[in-house]
């Protein structure tokens, strides 16, 4: 027997001072139970869980600059079960869980705004008697 649950949901705002905010949460859980794997009356069992969180402000203060600042979290838990027939306490259990929490400010700089495209000669023709450059 296999179950399976996914949900998604995020949010968007854009304030009037041009801040962008953005939120969101994902969740998923996969858990699978097979009996009589090996051996009758015994059990095997697989179960995961994942959680990602992120909340996000950004805002353009120029065509040439963008601002970032936001925190993301990723939480992710495994686990691997057999249970042997004999005694319900008995079995093998191996367990995984990791977290990564991050928080961070970035800034992205647009170079090729900072050139106005009416300076720029069209493509072919030549600027100061010099030929166009072939790009090799």
């Amino acid at each position: 027997m296999a179950a399976m649950i996914y949900l998604n949901t995020t949010f968007r705002k854009r304030t009037s001072g041009g801040w962008n905010w953005f939120a969101g949460a994902a969740f998923s859980f996969f858990e699978q139970k097979i009996g009589n794997v090996s051996l009758s009356a015994d059990h095997w069992m697989e179960q995961q869980q994942e959680l990602h969180a992120k909340a996000k402000v950004f805002k353009r203060i120029s065509p040439a600059f963008r601002l970032d600042m936001g925190v993301e979290s990723f939480i992710r838990r495994y686990e691997n079960r057999y249970q042997y027939q004999m005694k319900e306490a008995e079995g093998i259990d191996r367990n995984y869980s990791h977290s990564n929490q991050t928080v961070y400010v970035q800034h992205l700089h647009n170079w090729k705004s900072q050139y106005d495209q009416r300076d720029r000669p069209a493509a072919g023709r030549r600027v100061r008697g010099k030929a166009p450059a072939l790009g090799f």
